[in-house]
């Protein structure tokens, strides 16, 4: 039940909040594990953008480092070339269980230079598990991100992820969004299914769809916007402690579309 509870959690941050924490969005096998879950990923994403803003290159690293049964951390440290402009995101979130029943999660990054990221943003989740076998999670998250142009953001997101029967977990959610300047409120809508254990392989398919507060394109800010996302992806153990990851994005709203994938090797220890 700890284990699930530490992915469970990193599932919707995630969702919630696409930087810091969605790097590993699978369920845990239902069967008690003695490993401590330690990895580090490193590996690069390449998305082509429409309407002339060019393609997205980034490179990343990310740990995982269970220190203990009741106490998981997640890092990371992305290099994003995006709109002409590059920049460095820093960051880390801590999740923590409290109890059978309870944990909880913090994260929080920062970026050193380009518009296209927040100055910095963060969260916090509180988690409940439910049901004979506690395999009904249910979350509620608050967070923010400050942005280098004026622009800021504050959210509150509700949502719930259910271990059915296979190795599936079931995921959905709602996140309400309040941007400034202009007091604009926008609601977004989340959904994942996943199929797999750890040790093994993960499919997962996430959607997430609804209005944006705001982005900024290079100079330009475009606010109060429809948008969706879809993204595939696939984690694949090649030996006993290391694999490879793959994922396909495919974003859309009235001013751009994005296409592309992400590919990274992992290894445990």
């Amino acid at each position: 039940m700890i284990r699930k509870a530490f992915v469970s959690a990193i599932f919707l941050l995630g969702a919630a909040h696409s930087t810091i924490g969605a790097q590993t969005n699978a369920p845990a096998s239902t069967a008690a594990t003695s490993s401590l879950n330690r990895s580090l990923t490193i590996g690069a994403s390449h998305q082509r953008l429409s309407s002339g803003f060019g393609t997205w290159n980034d490179q990343f690293i990310r740990l995982v480092w269970e220190q203990d049964k009741a106490n998981l951390i997640n890092a990371e440290l992305v290099h994003g070339n995006r709109f002409n402009e590059s920049g460095v995101l820093g960051g880390v979130s801590w999740t923590r269980v409290l109890d059978e029943d309870w944990y909880g999660n913090v994260a929080y990054a920062r970026t050193n230079t380009g518009l296209f990221w927040p100055i910095s943003q963060g969260s916090g989740t509180i988690n409940r598990k439910w049901l004979e076998g506690r395999k009904l999670v249910s979350s509620l998250a608050l967070g923010f991100d400050e942005s280098r142009n004026n622009y800021s953001g504050r959210w509150a997101s509700l949502a719930a992820s259910y271990y059915a029967p296979n190795s599936v977990l079931i995921g959905a959610g709602v996140r309400a969004n309040v941007t400034q300047p202009g007091d604009v409120h926008t609601l977004r809508r989340f959904a994942s299914i996943t199929w797999g254990t750890r040790g093994n392989a993960y499919l997962s398919l996430s959607y997430n769809g609804g209005r944006e507060g705001y982005q900024l394109l290079n100079s330009t800010a475009i606010t109060d916007f429809a948008s969706r996302e879809w993204v595939l992806q696939w984690k694949q153990w090649v030996t006993k402690g290391a694999g490879l990851e793959f994922k396909a994005f495919d974003y859309r709203n009235s001013f751009y579309q994005r296409a592309g994938a992400e590919a990274s090797v992992f290894t445990e220890f």
